[in-house]
């Protein structure tokens, strides 16, 4: 692959400007949301992609977001920071669902958070049908490493396409079951998949990843419930 360059493009130099603004809005989302942001450091450079892909989708105006399986809320908080219109779905984040991998203690902290920054997560399991009242709400969606943590795929992708208005559009991301590293694991006998440990243990309950996917298997998915694949990467 050959980049070009030229510092005296207009577009380049916009290009550069844009991608400036959002990673000062995700900076300011992680200090916002200290201390529960650190354990998240590791993802910067992911949901920095999410936010451009969100930005070359559609302008700001008039556009609403919905980040599923968002944590936190660092996606929206940084989405709203950069002049969206955005929220957030979770369900294992609040501690009343017991789980110990995604629940957050200091719930109540958060919410002060997110109410100060006029920012809403919505509590919703997308492993069962989308309530009524949340269908058709939003024009972006964005599933950010969501489900591979969830043991029905299938439901997951058919509630974002419930969840999105007529023409709206899925930014879908997730690990690739077929990277070099994995097969390099494998080929020494190795298990690219989450420890056994855990998974054996948690029974049901088990919330780490059920199963990674390649970029065939992902089309298949999205296909089969009706989407239509713009953009894969």
């Amino acid at each position: 692959r050959v980049v070009y360059c030229n510092p005296m493009n207009e577009r380049s130099v916009s290009a550069r400007s844009e991608a400036t603004r959002l990673k000062s809005a995700l900076t300011e989302a992680y200090r916002l949301l200290l201390p529960y942001s650190e354990k998240y450091r590791v993802d910067f450079a992911r949901y920095f992609v999410v936010l451009q892909e969100v930005a070359a989708i559609h302008p700001a105006q008039a556009k609403r977001i919905c980040d599923v399986g968002t944590g936190i809320a660092l996606l929206p908080l940084a989405l709203r920071l950069a002049g969206f219109s955005a929220d957030g779905m979770d369900f294992f984040i609040f501690p009343e669902t017991g789980n110990k991998m995604f629940g957050q203690e200091n719930i109540e902290d958060l919410r002060r958070i997110w109410k100060k920054e006029g920012c809403t997560v919505h509590k919703c399991d997308m492993a069962t049908p989308l309530p009524q009242e949340l269908r058709g709400t939003a024009d972006i969606v964005i599933s950010n490493a969501t489900i591979e943590h969830l043991k029905d795929p299938k439901m997951l992708l058919v509630n974002c396409f419930s969840l999105l208005t007529p023409g709206g559009c899925l930014i879908l991301s997730t690990p690739n079951a077929a990277t070099l590293l994995k097969r390099i694991r494998f080929f020494f006998g190795k298990s690219p998949n989450w420890p056994i440990a855990d998974f054996f243990n948690a029974g049901e309950s088990f919330t780490g990843h059920w199963r990674e996917y390649t970029r065939s298997e992902l089309l298949y998915m999205c296909s089969a419930v009706g989407f239509q694949i713009v953009k894969t990467e």
